[in-house]
């Protein structure tokens, strides 16, 4: 913890690069800090099985909220 306070600007460059950071305080671990993954793509069947679950729209009613 002591490193992020007082270097925050080269913890916070290190996931940009796709590094991995584990906080301790005492040597105890506290948090991670890793990149965040986005994906660009989203399969055909993934996106169908979240959809699958959505509850119908009523398209009426939508309508009349968009007049």
């Amino acid at each position: 913890m002591r490193q992020f306070v007082n270097d925050s600007g080269s913890v916070t460059r290190g996931p940009r690069e796709g590094k991995r950071f584990i906080l301790t305080i005492n040597g105890e671990p506290l948090a991670e800090v890793e990149p965040i993954r986005r994906r660009r793509f989203v399969p055909t069947a993934e996106a169908q099985a979240v959809f699958a679950t959505a509850p119908a729209v009523d398209w009426d009613e939508v309508r009349i909220w968009t007049r």
